[in-house]
């Protein structure tokens, strides 16, 4: 595929998943596709996979969006910068258990990374900074200077 077709791709998910499509979003992704969060260290495997974390995501933060700020394709490979913004209502599932809702409103910088073979994402991997993220929550302590 050309790479403005792999973009065509990565964006029709990103707007899939604002739209709250998820069936849209999950047809683009190869059976056996596995997307890592970086972050975490959690891996979803294939659609069904890849489903349960768009659910994570609105489940925790229920109006949720995404907004693309820069988006790089090469081959197979598309980079997409974004930045993803909402209210924390619902628990937030994580790999040691869930956090409960603390309504604080997040807004975390993300750059994720998608290899697409044959028009599916066949791999994913997302980076972030989970401590700013835990930090926006409340559930990291702020750091003061020494001395002060």
């Amino acid at each position: 595929m050309l790479p403005q077709d792999n973009t065509t791709i990565v964006r029709t998910i990103f707007d899939s998943f604002n739209s709250r499509d998820f069936d849209r979003a999950v047809a683009l992704v190869a059976p056996g596709a596995v997307f890592v969060d970086v972050a975490q260290g959690v891996a979803f495997h294939g659609p069904v996979g890849y489903r349960q974390r768009f659910q994570n995501s609105v489940s925790a933060y229920p109006d949720v969006a995404v907004e693309i700020a820069n988006l790089f394709a090469g081959g197979d490979w598309v980079a997409v910068e974004y930045v993803s913004r909402g209210t924390n209502t619902g628990p937030l599932i994580g790999p040691s258990g869930q956090l409960p809702p603390t309504a604080r409103r997040v807004e975390v910088r993300f750059c994720d990374v998608y290899q697409i073979k044959n028009g599916k994402v066949v791999l994913g991997r997302s980076y972030y900074d989970l401590v700013t993220m835990m930090r926006q929550l409340g559930q990291w302590p702020t750091l003061r200077p020494a001395g002060s």
